[in-house]
């Protein structure tokens, strides 16, 4: 019989079989197979596939962030820019395409050009993006009711005057940044990335 069903992890007679492992209520949890001294989950993932995590990372992951040995996520690898591995870390996932004609790779157009990273967490508010800058003064001459003609007859200012209007304390030309996240929900990115 080429396979052992049952909870109990199989003998040292058994390591050339495959293992149907089955939790305490009889139902199957996983198919291990016997390498390199440890019962392995087979996995029907590809290498470099990437998948979501929720957990405990200290029961599941070494200290480099690679799954323990003979543990549910062994084979697997936190997202963490160790061993090398991408850093996902704070990171939103955008869909890309390939830039194979020029060497590129995989990159998204969201931002106007070709590129694997980028985005901001806020927005700095500027006088390119929001405002005018203050002007040192305002100069206001004096016009004939018809909108149209200047004033130069004698009046309140005197003939042909004009006023300059001088504004105050500017106070502050920099607003504070603008929050640009969405409503988020924080998982652990992990990639498969076989077994040692």
């Amino acid at each position: 019989v080429p396979y052992v069903t049952g909870t109990d992890t199989p003998g040292s007679e058994d390591e050339d079989k495959v293992w149907h492992r089955l939790d305490s209520n009889g139902k199957p949890i996983g198919t291990f197979l016997y390498y390199n001294g440890a019962w392995r989950r087979e996995y029907s993932g590809r290498p470099n596939q990437v998948c979501y995590y929720q957990g405990d990372p200290q029961y599941d992951f070494d200290t480099d962030g690679r799954g323990i040995s003979e543990g549910d996520w062994d084979g697997w690898h936190l997202c963490n820019g160790l061993d090398g591995t991408m850093d996902m870390s704070d990171r939103f996932i955008v869909g890309s395409k390939i830039y194979e004609a020029a060497g590129l790779g995989w990159r998204t157009d969201v931002s106007g050009a070709p590129t694997h990273l980028g985005g901001a967490k806020d927005i700095q508010l500027d006088e390119t993006n929001t405002y005018q800058p203050a002007r040192a003064a305002v100069t206001v001459a004096k016009w004939k009711a018809d909108g149209n003609t200047p004033d130069v007859g004698s009046g309140l200012y005197g003939a042909g005057a004009s006023v300059t209007l001088v504004p105050g304390e500017a106070g502050v030309l920099t607003p504070p940044a603008i929050p640009t996240l969405p409503p988020y929900f924080a998982l652990a990115l992990v990639v498969f990335v076989g077994y040692l």
